[in-house]
Formats: C-alpha cells, sequence, structure tokens
C-alpha cells in the first residue's frame, strides 16, 4: 500500500468521523426541539382549556346578569303599578288596601337583592372576560412558540428555536398570570 493511498484513506474515515459526529449533535439537537415543542403543545392545551372555561363562565354570568336585570324591571313595574293603584285609590277616596303596601315594601326589599346580584355578576363577568383575553394573548404566543421551533429545524439556525423558547417562555408565564389571576378573584 502506498503512503497516498493510506494518507487517502485517513482523509475518508476523519471526513466520515465528523460527518457522523455532526449528524449525531444535529440529532440531538433535533429531538431537543422535539421536546420543548411537545411541552409548548402540552401548555398550550392547557391554556386552551383555560379559555374556554372562562369564555363560558363570562358568558353564563352575561346571561345571569341579563336575567337578574330583567326580572328586576318586572319588578319594577309592577311595583309602579301597585303603587299607581294605590295613589288612585287615594285620589278617589277608596279605602286602601293594607296588603298592597306590604307587598310593595316586599317588591322593593327584592329589588334591591336584584341589584347587587346583577352587580356582583356583571363584575365577576368582566373579571372572567379579562381572564379569557389572557388565555387568549399566551395561546397566541405559545402557537409562535411552536411555529418557531419547526421553523429552527428547517432554517438549521439554533437561534431562531432559542428565540421560540423565549416567545414560549412568556406564553407559559402568562397562563400561569391567568391561572393567577382567575384563582385570587374565585
Amino acid at each position: 500500500m502506498s503512503e497516498n493511498e493510506s494518507y487517502s484513506e485517513q482523509v475518508v474515515e476523519t471526513i466520515m468521523e465528523e460527518t457522523l459526529n455532526e449528524k449525531e449533535q444535529e440529532l440531538e439537537w433535533n429531538r431537543w426541539i422535539a421536546l420543548t415543542s411537545v411541552i409548548l403543545t402540552v401548555i398550550s392545551a392547557i391554556c386552551s382549556l383555560g379559555a374556554g372555561v372562562s369564555s363560558q363562565e363570562a358568558s353564563r354570568l352575561r346571561d345571569e346578569r341579563t336575567f337578574a336585570t330583567a326580572s328586576l324591571s318586572g319588578k319594577r313595574s309592577v311595583v309602579h303599578v301597585l303603587q299607581s293603584q294605590e295613589n288612585l285609590l287615594a285620589a278617589l277616596k277608596l279605602p286602601e288596601n293594607p296588603h298592597i303596601k306590604e307587598v310593595i315594601e316586599a317588591m322593593k326589599a327584592e329589588t334591591l337583592g336584584m341589584e347587587d346580584a346583577a352587580k356582583v355578576a356583571a363584575s365577576v363577568a368582566e373579571i372572567e372576560l379579562h381572564t379569557h383575553h389572557l388565555f387568549e394573548f399566551a395561546s397566541t404566543l405559545l402557537g409562535v412558540a411552536i411555529g418557531l421551533c419547526g421553523l429552527s429545524i428547517i432554517l438549521r439556525r439554533k437561534w431562531v428555536w432559542s428565540f421560540g423558547m423565549v416567545v414560549g417562555g412568556a406564553g407559559t408565564i402568562l397562563v400561569m398570570i391567568a391561572y393567577g389571576y382567575r384563582i385570587s378573584h374565585f
């Protein structure tokens, strides 16, 4: 075997080893990207669940407020009619019905409770709506982060993956803030 052939074989072996090492490093990097993408996807699913719950609660509370407001309006109309009837009886100098005064006072007391219930439902619905917006923004950030992870494989740029991790971290923090905000108010 000549010296050139031996040298050529060494060069080929060195190139093969370097290529194999590069492939192994790239495969290892791709595994990390896949793992972080799965984690971000799970966090995004949890975020979507929170967004759905807060949206449903906000909608339910708005319906509750609407019902309380409609009931309040109906009660006020009945009180108004009864007071008008009482005024009419007094104007015509007919005997007053003492039961009407009791009913009017009872209904006025009920309307105060209904007003409070409507206000509480409105404020809680507003909190749920804010929570929903936090979840939606976090979900958007997590989606962008997952996309950047995939893009980093295509572009073979680690900085894209790193940027995706920063965006994903921000999204994850927002998810925690949204759950914390929701828990702190209920």
